[in-house]
């Protein structure tokens, strides 16, 4: 379509100076159904374009755009549905019509969201700063501040979403999805490293667990549920549901082989060497993140390169059939800015927020006597993939299934194949011994939960009722996990063994110790204090005494520490009795790596002197 000069003096213009070229009507504007991508291209006489200019340079003219009525019909630049001028690169469905940014307006586009849903999340965002405020003022209120810090990291992690969405709108539809996806899983991975940087290894293997199964049950679920509600039946695409089936299938065999290979030597031999066997499950653990990766990878140039135009395409008619489409296409939009600063905001946030409440865990395990399966695998899980999760329901209300399963599977995969093999990596470039090897518990219901999605995906339509079981299984498994038992805390014997050496994992030894021998309140009058803790060490118990009361007498002095105890508490910073009680526990082995090349794998100290248990 191209306009004269004398038929476009007058009229209405928008924002950015251009002529809408759609009729407003009732249900918005006419003609919004046909694929966006097909936009159309105007020019204005009145803003020549410079590649016209160079044209008529080139053919000896005046260099003036009006030279002939040829030229003044010859595209120039690109608009899209609401004659915004589209910024190169831009898909035009994502175009704002803005430049740079506006807080103002930011700020009211973010509060209004995607969705009511979305946007009923955004009142707990007042409970943001008072958690800040908490939890340096009232540093004893463990439970208060894990509360208050639960809550806060929910409209974080929408923002999160309402950002990934909205520059995910501004990109190619597969290269979009993938990023909405990537974006959504910003909050687990930083809970992951704050896990991983505490030790939290147990937690975080149930939160790795968790993730999975709350994406695939219990969201999955809830799209089937939702949709099924305004939907008698909904029908999703083969390709869609066939290739997250076999991908699922894939990354659960892959993370069960370690703790498969850790069962079967222990029950096949019962004279293992439980250092060499952990040491080699931890090898065995690094080995499979690699593969695990590799095949994110495939999978991501499968939908990207490969087949990006059967998956475009999918998106495309799923996207034009929702029932809101019209109206989302006519709502304001972030600028690419606007997105950057947002996303930037929102996960600086998350990532102060998930500190807090990774550093209240242990008092509430220790204090209210919650579970860390419990934790890791149904409370961190839910906040993690909280703005995943509204996407996603919210799509399946509008009866876009492709788009609602691309999101579920695909967060479910970028978990077991990417966020969780990219911890052991991690773990293993800063030294940190962290592997696959999951419990029993987690196993069975990997297996059995994968299963069950599958069983729901194969035949391509969902209704309410399958929706409804997927939750009702994922219930189930919250409770089992409720009452599932805490494991003893035991620090394993310290020798040079395999990689185990004592410079590599003083900080895993001291950490336990930290959590094992709390500092107690002084009492002067009584002689409480010098009572002594005991404390598991392989499978003997010593006593650890006070750190600071030895015999009922407040100790003056500090014992002399070994360098690489003292190296360790100034990294930790956590406080005097960490390195006094290190320094006890440890001292005797650290002395008998210094006199011997090898140690006994169960010798212990008991009195003074080295005994050798039966």
């Amino acid at each position: 379509m191209a306009s004269s000069k004398g038929s476009t003096s007058k009229s209405p213009r928008n924002s950015a100076g251009l002529k809408p070229l759609l009729k407003h009507t009732n249900t918005g504007y006419a003609g919004l159904r046909p694929p966006l991508k097909h936009s159309i291209q105007v020019s204005f006489s009145k803003q020549p374009d410079e590649a016209i200019l160079a044209r008529n340079r080139s053919r000896g003219d005046s260099g003036s755009p009006h030279s002939s009525e040829e030229d003044q019909l010859i595209p120039s630049f690109e608009v899209n549905h609401l004659g915004f001028r589209v910024t190169t690169g831009i898909a035009p469905e994502g175009e704002s019509g803005r430049r740079g940014l506006s807080p103002i307006k930011c700020i009211q586009l973010c509060w209004k969201s995607s969705s009511g849903a979305s946007q009923a999340v955004n009142f707990l965002w007042p409970i943001v700063p008072i958690a800040i405020v908490i939890t340096y003022a009232r540093e004893e209120w463990h439970t208060v501040i894990f509360i208050l810090n639960y809550l806060s990291m929910i409209p974080c992690a929408n923002l999160i979403g309402f950002a990934g969405q909205e520059l995910s709108r501004k990109l190619d539809k597969v290269f979009g999805i993938l990023l909405e996806t990537t974006l959504g899983s910003v909050v687990e991975i930083v809970m992951f490293m704050v896990l991983l940087s505490r030790h939290q290894f147990q937690v975080m293997q149930a939160a790795i667990m968790g993730s999975i199964l709350a994406t695939q049950l219990l969201c999955l679920g809830m799209c089937f549920f939702v949709g099924g509600l305004t939907h008698d039946e909904q029908e999703f695409d083969e390709e869609i549901s066939e290739v997250g089936s076999d991908l699922l299938l894939q990354a659960g065999l892959g993370l069960i082989v370690p703790a498969a290979f850790n069962m079967a030597v222990k029950s096949a031999n019962s004279e293992h060497d439980p250092l060499v066997l952990a040491d080699s499950v931890l090898h065995i653990s690094r080995m499979t993140s690699i593969l695990l990766m590799i095949s994110y990878a495939l999978y991501v140039y499968f939908q990207m390169r490969s087949h990006q135009s059967i998956y475009d395409a999918i998106f495309e008619a799923d996207e034009q059939k929702q029932e809101d489409y019209e109206e989302d296409l006519l709502k304001e939009k972030l600028t690419f800015t606007e997105c950057v600063v947002a996303l930037a905001v929102a996960i600086s946030m998350v990532t102060f927020t998930a500190i807090r409440l990774v550093e209240s865990i242990d008092f509430i395990v220790d204090e209210d006597g919650i579970s860390d399966s419990f934790v890791g695998l149904i409370l961190v899980p839910l906040v993690e993939k909280f703005a995943e999760h509204l996407t996603a329901i919210d799509e399946a209300h509008d009866n876009s299934m492709n788009l609602a399963l691309s999101h579920v599977l695909g967060a479910t995969i970028q978990t077991a194949l990417f966020n969780a093999p990219l911890v052991v990596i991690v773990g293993w470039i800063v030294d940190i011994p962290m592997d696959l090897n999951f419990d029993l518990f987690n196993i069975v219901i990997l297996i059995l939960s994968i299963l069950v999605v599958g069983n729901f995906l194969k035949d391509c339509r969902s209704n309410y009722l399958e929706g409804a079981l997927c939750v009702l299984v994922y219930i189930n498994i919250a409770v089992a996990a409720f009452y599932y038992p805490n494991p003893p805390k035991v620090i394993p014997p310290l020798h040079s063994c395999a990689s185990y050496h004592t410079s590599n994992h003083l900080k895993q030894y001291t950490s336990l110790i930290t959590t094992t021998a709390q500092p107690r309140k002084k009492d002067k009058t009584t002689n409480e204090n010098a009572v002594e803790k005991p404390l598991e060490l392989g499978n003997q118990t010593t006593q650890i005494p006070n750190p600071k009361f030895r015999y009922g007498r407040r100790q003056t002095h500090r014992l002399r520490m070994p360098h690489s105890l003292s190296k360790v508490r100034k990294e930790r910073k956590a406080g005097s009795h960490i390195g006094w009680v290190a320094s006890s526990a440890l001292k005797p082995w650290i002395l008998e790596e210094q006199a011997e090349t090898t140690c006994p794998t169960t010798s212990v100290v008991e009195g003074g002197q080295k005994t050798q248990p039966p």
